[in-house]
């Protein structure tokens, strides 16, 4: 859990393990929802469409490397309705 420190303008900082981990940097838009029971909701704001912002949002995540062969049989695999 992060905590967030609310200034006195009534604004707060999200910090960079947290952007990282939606996938959002400066210049894009988080959208915030509250929910009926009081808690907050916080998401990248639709999809910027941009490769880079795709590209690599895994690494680092998995100890798992994969070869672009293996990688191309399971895209395969997936298109034709097996379950690895």
């Amino acid at each position: 859990m992060t905590a967030l420190l609310v200034d006195y303008k009534g604004e707060v900082t999200i910090g960079k393990d947290v952007t990282s981990q939606l996938g959002v940097g400066p210049g894009e838009s988080l959208e915030l929802t509250v929910l009926p029971d009081g808690a907050v909701r916080i998401a990248p704001r639709g999809a910027s469409g941009r490769w880079g912002r795709f590209y690599g949002c895994l690494a680092g995540r998995s100890p798992i490397v994969a070869t672009i062969e293996e990688i191309n049989e399971t895209i395969e695999a997936g298109w034709a309705g097996e379950v690895k």
